[in-house]
């Protein structure tokens, strides 16, 4: 951490199932405050496996066909805010005949063809269900369209599904509902502070969480019989992000095959912030990874060396190294 300028980190390791969580470095570098059990951090992207489980619940109750259109759900010509952290921002909507076959298994498997993100008119790369490419902007449309189906907002919908089981008290997808006080400060690759804060909840990027809250989400995907559980449908790999290095996706998480395991996982980056899980059902075991920096990333193939022995291929992954 202080090779890399990392200010602060809390770190879970999981063993049979259960965690202990570690904390280290300072939430706020001016007024010392360090990282404890109440810091709140940005989870960035670790916010997708937690709206997946929300949606994945309602296919349970088969509120929602994970292969039904998503366009049929809206009810109304999607409109595309081009820069989705500003409620304010400017909008386009989309004409694009094939946009009609995106489903939610595209979304949650980042084959719906949609870039990352569309700073202008949104556009498809590649035909919907044909290519693995990560995109942010399929789960804003997801979002829109399970807001659409439940006439509930994106915080309903996951605490109805996920906080409140699992009582993560400390947790929320609106920027506007995070205390201030306990809210780790972020920095840059220089050590800079980082002063973002998006306008609106955005089920791909904007949740805030403790180590303690997301350990628990975690806790439950390695407790649960695998039949008892929404990620049981993640057994069945989706789609291939890197066939050469043996890495997939399932319906809201990577899947990693190695050491004759095959892992769960994901990584985050938000501007200030970057996080990572690996789990492996399997065993019970784990790790979770919440920093204040846009060097947090760099921690994971030490974390990893450390925990576990051999190669990682999902570290070749280009999700992993977001400031190159």
């Amino acid at each position: 951490m202080r090779d890399q300028h990392i200010p602060g980190a809390a770190i879970a390791v999981f063993h049979y199932g259960q965690p202990t969580l570690n904390y280290c470095g300072l939430a706020d570098v001016v007024t010392k405050q360090p990282v404890t059990a109440d810091t709140i951090f940005e989870a960035a992207s670790l916010g997708k496996p937690v709206f997946a489980y929300a949606v994945l619940e309602l296919v349970r109750e088969r509120k929602l066909d994970l292969d039904k259109p998503l366009a049929d759900y809206l009810g109304a010509p999607y409109v595309h805010q081009q820069r989705p952290f500003n409620s304010d921002s400017p909008t386009d909507k989309v004409d694009d005949p094939r946009f009609a076959k995106i489903t939610a298994r595209m979304v949650l498997s980042h084959t719906s063809g949609l870039p990352n993100w569309a700073r202008s008119p949104l556009y498809l790369q590649s035909d919907p269900g044909k290519k693995w490419s990560y995109s942010g902007e399929g789960y804003v449309y997801l979002q829109r369209a399970v807001e659409a189906l439940t006439h509930l907002p994106l915080e309903e919908v996951v605490r109805q599904n996920v906080f409140l089981p699992l009582q993560m008290n400390h947790s929320t997808f609106v920027p506007s509902r995070v205390n201030a006080a306990v809210l780790a400060t972020g920095y840059d690759r220089a050590g800079r502070p980082v002063h973002w804060t998006p306008s609106q909840p955005l089920a791909p990027s904007t949740l805030y969480t403790t180590a303690e809250d997301y350990a628990k989400f975690l806790e439950s995907l390695l407790v649960l019989p695998i039949q008892d559980s929404p990620f049981g449908m993640e057994e069945q790999p989706q789609a291939v992000a890197n066939a050469a290095d043996h890495v997939t996706w399932g319906l809201g998480v990577g899947l990693e095959a190695s050491h004759n395991v095959r892992s769960i996982f994901h990584m985050g980056a938000n501007p200030g912030f970057q996080s990572f899980f690996l789990l492996t059902p399997d065993t019970g075991e784990g790790v979770l990874l919440l920093t204040n920096s846009e060097n947090g990333l760099t921690l994971v193939p030490v974390i990893l060396g450390r925990w576990s022995h051999g190669k990682h291929p999902l570290l070749a992954l280009s999700q992993l190294h977001p400031a190159d």
